[in-house]
């Protein structure tokens, strides 16, 4: 993979181990205490190793990053404060920028590194820590907390066809639209909005999900699942698919035909659209579930 930075200060860095992350969407109060864990300590991931680090000190507040990232491989980017937004884009570089605000603390304070592994490129947002360091590192590995610090970063992501696009937030909200690549989507405190025809996971603490399908034809499975907020998924007429679902504490909205279960309390439903086909799966807690027809 092929890499230009708008900084001339990108400078090599150790390979690093770092912790795996225990975290788990916990249920009504199991799930806000995993939050307030959050602002105590700062969320622990898995130790793992990448094979190239690059750290970018933006005395500005601005990152750019352009580069390569073969088809079938993944751009990743994880935040703590801040939205992750991804769009397709034609061409084959993948461009991903970020801008950096706060009343109160110091931008100074978070910096970005870029790693380039096996399975792709991620890109994290540190915050200074005031203990253990914070880690990047790809999928569930490395550490990032925020410290009581309000330094906001904003991700604008570019990705071309047939890169996966994986963003990560924890207050903020994750948008990928019209993208022609697999999606995962996760945040604790926010909204998602997605729409594609490939693989897609969706997953949300306190927030609303959002999932349009492009086309007929999903050609991997869709899992939608908050716990706090609604999940509405909008599907074009012909759509094949096998679909199931439930909410324990919420209403179940369907344009389609669907086999629902339970009228008080938990309630499921399934059914097959069409000739069937790749699996979806909704899922809430406290919230409704409405699957709409595009009109």
């Amino acid at each position: 993979m092929r890499k230009e930075s708008a900084h001339p200060d990108i400078i090599d860095v150790t390979k690093a181990e770092t912790m795996k992350h225990y975290w788990v969407l916990g249920l009504l109060g199991v799930g806000f205490y995993g939050i307030y864990q959050y602002s105590k300590e700062g969320l622990w991931f898995q130790h793992a190793e990448a094979e190239g680090h690059f750290s970018v000190n933006s005395q500005s507040g601005d990152f750019l990053w352009t580069g390569e990232v073969g088809s079938g491989l993944a751009i990743e980017v994880k935040g703590v404060n801040g939205s992750v937004k991804a769009r397709w884009h034609r061409g084959d570089q993948v461009i991903v920028q970020a801008s950096k605000n706060a009343r109160r603390s110091d931008v100074k304070t978070v910096r970005f590194e870029v790693i380039e592994h096996a399975n792709g490129v991620t890109i994290c947002a540190l915050y200074r820590s005031r203990g253990r360091d914070n880690r990047c590192a790809p999928g569930q590995g490395g550490r990032l907390g925020g410290n009581n610090n309000d330094v906001n970063v904003e991700f604008d992501v570019q990705v071309p066809s047939g890169v996966t696009f994986i963003g990560k937030t924890v207050n903020g909200g994750v948008q990928a639209i019209e993208l022609r690549g697999p999606i995962e989507a996760e945040t604790v405190n926010g909204e998602i909005k997605v729409s594609g025809s490939g693989y897609v996971s969706a997953e949300s603490v306190n927030g609303d999900i959002e999932a349009a399908l492009l086309g007929t034809v999903l050609t991997g499975t869709m899992s939608l699942q908050t716990v706090n907020g609604t999940v509405t998924l909008v599907l074009p007429s012909g759509t094949n698919a096998d679909i199931i679902g439930a909410t324990a504490n919420g209403q179940i909205r369907s344009e389609f035909p669907l086999m629902i279960q339970g009228r008080f309390g938990p309630k499921r439903f399934e059914g097959v659209l069409g000739q069937g086909g790749q699996d979806i799966r909704l899922e809430s807690v406290n919230g409704s579930i409405s699957v709409i027809r595009r009109r």
